[in-house]
């Protein structure tokens, strides 16, 4: 066992959070998969974590689609067994329900849930025979303290969450260890799209925004630490809302 590189694949990862995980991960691994839908930005990365001798491998795949599910899915078969996987693509529209297109809200669907789900099912095949590794399931704040204008968002990220509870249940007698980052507001590209034409970063106040180092950072401590949550809210202000959030839920009638 000890002499089966070390392999990550990290979703995303041309940009933001997922590039941030490749960069810390590289001193924890030997080999690489960067996966995201745009490749010259992957390029770049790969050319910086090379120069840290890790072995990069990038594969262009759009996870909202089959094809692209199922080009990352052979990858896994081909090149595992995984050490570390992080499903972290992910995307949002805003605006009311009722006025976004169909299309928008089904890719969504099937970025967060099917791809989530089909990688996470692969990977667990090399996991289970090497008796460990570690799954990164990115999910959102929005999860726990869902917002009006984001729903479809809210529902697949909440679906993250209670996927990654269960399946932990069933594989860690495994040696095999789930976490489901909820990360609140990060000065990433996230909000730089179309989508987020009307949304002013200003509204929100500085305390409710990380940088991505330091999400990525308290994620991967938290991930080696036994006595950590699974469900982990990174920044003391977000895990104060969270917890706020889930009360109102609990305590509150319907329309409240």
């Amino acid at each position: 066992m000890t002499d089966i590189p070390r392999k990550a694949l990290v979703t995303g990862a041309s940009s933001g959070l997922g590039a941030e995980f490749c960069r810390q991960l590289a001193d924890k691994c030997d080999e690489m998969i960067l996966s995201a839908r745009r490749p010259e930005p992957l390029q770049q990365l790969a050319s910086e974590l090379e120069q840290r001798g890790l072995k990069i491998r990038i594969v262009e795949a759009d996870l909202s689609s089959t094809i692209g599910i199922a080009r990352l899915v052979e990858t896994i078969r081909q090149q595992g067994p995984l050490r570390y996987l992080v499903n972290n693509a992910g995307f949002t529209t805003i605006g009311p329900f009722m006025k976004q297109q169909p299309a928008s809200q089904e890719a969504m669907v099937s970025l967060h849930i099917n791809a989530t789900m089909q990688l996470s099912l692969t990977a667990l095949g090399g996991m289970k025979q090497q008796q460990r590794g570690d799954i990164i399931n990115v999910s959102s704040l929005a999860a726990l303290a869902p917002l009006g204008g984001i729903a479809a968002y809210c529902g697949t990220k909440a679906f993250i969450n209670n996927f990654s509870i269960a399946l932990q249940q069933e594989v860690q007698a495994m040696g095999i260890r789930i976490q489901c980052l909820c990360p609140g507001y990060i000065r990433t590209g996230f909000h730089r799209t179309a989508y987020f034409a009307d949304f002013d970063p200003a509204s929100i106040p500085d305390e409710f925004w990380m940088e991505a180092e330091d999400v990525v950072s308290e994620s991967l401590a938290a991930l080696g630490n036994p006595s950590a949550p699974l469900v982990y809210v990174p920044g003391e202000g977000n895990r104060a809302m969270a917890e706020r959030a889930i009360k109102k839920q609990l305590n509150e009638g319907f329309g409240s």
